[in-house]
């Protein structure tokens, strides 16, 4: 909650998470997953659909999210990782996942592995088995098909290194 608002959280802060639309999607995630571990696939199954048809906002079940994700205007973005570290931000149409296999098998598909604190923005692809570092950005509009370093920008079509180190974080 912390990065959605500052200053102390008290109960009218704490209403604002709940019914905040960039908050929702991850509430839903966070019961889809929930369910999802629990091995009560129909429930995780639902809300993972409700998010899609309510937000425009498809997160696997499957994939674990570290505490912090934050989703900026959820509306067509889709991912499908096996696992994203801490303080993840995503902004809308960035599809993260694989081009290939069948829907549901996501532990047998090349699919990516995101770091803590990384930030994907509008529009961005991270596609494959492909790992991308601590602290890195992935600049709008871009094709990721490589790893990306830790602390690095990348960017473009296929993506390419734009700034290199670590971040100052």
């Amino acid at each position: 909650m912390k990065r959605y608002y500052r200053g102390a959280v008290g109960f009218r802060k704490a209403l604002q998470f709940l019914i905040d639309p960039r908050t929702q999607p991850v509430v839903i995630y966070r019961l889809s997953h929930f369910f999802y571990k629990k091995k009560i696939w129909f429930l995780g199954g639902f809300f993972q659909f409700l998010n899609l048809f309510v937000y425009g906002c498809w997160i696997s079940m499957k994939t674990e999210i570290g505490p912090g994700l934050l989703i900026r205007h959820g509306f067509g973005t889709g991912i499908a990782c096996k696992k994203i570290g801490k303080n993840f931000t995503v902004f809308p149409h960035a599809l993260i996942g694989t081009g290939s296999g069948e829907p549901g098998e996501m532990e047998e598909q090349d699919v990516p592995v995101i770091g803590n604190n990384v930030t994907v923005y509008i529009g961005s692809r991270v596609i494959g088995k492909i790992h991308v570092g601590d602290n890195a950005v992935i600049a709008a509009s871009s094709l990721v098909l490589k790893d990306v370093p830790e602390g690095a920008t990348v960017g473009g079509v296929p993506a390419k290194i734009l700034k290199s180190g670590q971040s100052s974080q």
